[in-house]
Formats: C-alpha cells, structure tokens, sequence
C-alpha cells in the first residue's frame, strides 16, 4: 500500500462533499501538472491518502481510498492528464494544519513541506503515522482513528475544477514543470535564432562595427563557441521560467493562444523597456534595436506556443 496527498478548494469540493459520495466515492479530476499525473498513475487500489484543504484553511482534514486506478480524465478535452476514484474513509478530530506539519522536524522533508503547491503528494508511510487523529497530539501510528461522523456540505460544492487555485494556492510547482516541453522550446528557440542572425547577420554586424572577415577570424580563437552555449542555456532559463509563468495561470490554462499572449506582454513589459534603456545610453545603432528585438520576440512566441502546446 502506498499513501498520497490530495489537495482540494473547499469552497468547491470539500471534505464534507467527498463524504457525501458515500461508496460510490468521486473521479479526482482536474489536475493539470505533469508531476501531480504521474503520482495519478502511481497510485494503485487500496492506497490512501490525506484530504487537504487549500485556500485559507490549509490543513489535512480526513483520509481517502483509491477505489479505481488512474484513468483518462473526462474533463481534460486534450485527453493527456489523468483521474483516480477515491471514497472517504474517515476525518480527522483535530485537522493537521500547514504548520502544524512544518513545525515538525522529522517531517521537514515531506512534500507538503518542500513542494507545498504540488495538488497531488507522495507520502511516505512514516509521515502518514506520523500524527495522532484521535488527540491532535504526534507520535501515534494510527491516521485513521476516529469518528465516521459527516457534517453539511457546502452550498457551493461543485463537481468540476475542484483544484482551481486560489490566490497564494497555485496548482503549479517550478519543481513541477514538464522538462520535456522545456528543453524543446529551448532548442527550437535556439535553431530559431540562428536562422534569424543569417538572415539579418550582414545588417547586424554592420550596425555592431565589424565585417564577415572579422567574424570568421574570430570563429578561430578559442573559446568562440561559448556564446552558442551560453545562448542556449540562457533560452533554457527563458523557457523553464516561461513555464512557471504558464502554469500559474491555472487548471485548462495552459494553451498555444496563452502561451503567445503572456510572451508578447514579456516581450513588451520587460525585453522591449530594457534593450530601449540599455541602448539608448551606450548610444548603439537604432538597427540592433530592430534586430535583436525582433530576435527575441520571435524567441519568446515561439517558446509559449511550444509550451502551451506540450504543456507545464
């Protein structure tokens, strides 16, 4: 048996409402994060999981099972992420709050405490017995004692998007992010780059004061390669911080179109500003101003469409 945590907003889908499901138990839908996908399809029959609520609340409430293993999320219109089943078992008396968890220094690895945004955490066996639901108290092996008693649901329980985020309850982790559509935004910004500079090259050496002779004398010397490295791992920061960015735009936000917009208001609201200031003072040529902007415009689309597309 494995054991998990699963994060819900209360004022959406809560403890009480879960109970409510009786056996039958409720699909966990709505993830969007590729890590919390793949903890979904870990999980297996049997394992169980703390009940976490999110927003101001912020503490374990009760204990679930998994009824029905990983399965294609029917809200997901792309048909990538994925659900579990899961039914109540029972509350806890005395709700495990955030605090509560990182005041304890035995725990101090748990993922509540180092990826506290993750919507689906592994636990491990020792932290899951680490609390006493019966007192309150630590120390006791047993999170499931307790009474089986539910209370009313909310008014404004709601089956869908039951894992939006609220404000300072992002379901989006940096430590999260999918790799995959970084590194591939990252390369084809690259490629992409390069292109652009033999287009404009001849335009652009003019306008920094060299000439092709120049720049092939200097393809020899060594360490001339290093800005083509540098180049890329600077469009590997760009991307994985564009996917950050992304992701905090929520559950089923994620999307070539979003993707595009949030880089052109980059592009506008940090890139643009900084080359006009940066420029303007070391009195360079208007043209490089054309020339890498547009470099970096192209860079920045193409990364949020690659990202919106794959996914964070």
């Amino acid at each position: 048996m494995a054991y998990w945590l699963l994060k819900t907003e209360p004022d959406t889908f809560s403890w009480n409402d879960q109970v409510k499901k009786g056996a039958a138990g409720e699909p966990w839908t709505g993830v969007r994060n590729f890590t919390a996908r793949r903890h979904l399809k870990a999980m297996k029959k049997g394992d169980r999981a703390f009940f976490y609520h999110t927003g101001e609340e912020r503490q374990i409430v009760g204990t679930v099972e998994v009824i029905r293993e990983a399965y294609r999320d029917p809200t997901d219109e792309r048909g990538v992420f994925l659900a579990v089943d899961v039914q109540a078992l029972r509350p806890l008396r005395k709700p495990v709050t955030l605090a509560e968890v990182k005041s304890e220094p035995r725990l101090k690895d748990m993922a509540l405490v180092k990826c506290s945004r993750l919507s689906v955490q592994p636990v491990t066996e020792k932290e899951w017995e680490g609390w006493d639901t019966r007192s309150g108290s630590r120390k006791v092996a047993d999170p499931l004692a307790g009474c089986a008693c539910c209370r009313t649901p909310s008014p404004r329980a709601a089956h869908q998007g039951r894992l939006l985020p609220r404000f300072g309850e992002s379901a989006m982790t940096f430590a999260g992010v999918n790799y995959l559509a970084i590194v591939v935004a990252a390369v084809a910004a690259w490629l992409a780059g390069a292109g652009w500079y033999m287009v404009f090259g001849k335009t652009w050496m003019a306008a920094i004061g060299t000439t092709p002779e120049k720049m092939q004398e200097m393809r020899g010397q060594p360490g001339a390669f290093l800005p083509f490295i540098y180049a890329f791992v600077a469009e590997l920061a760009m991307a994985w911080a564009l996917a950050g960015i992304l992701g905090h735009l929520g559950p089923g936000q994620v999307t070539v179109r979003n993707g595009a917009i949030s880089a052109l208001f980059l592009w506008l609201g940090f890139v643009i500003p900084t080359m006009l200031v940066n420029n303007s003072f070391a009195h360079r040529d208007w043209r490089l101003m054309l020339i890498d902007g547009g470099h970096w415009l192209v860079v920045l689309v193409l990364m949020g469409v690659i990202i919106g597309a794959i996914g964070v």
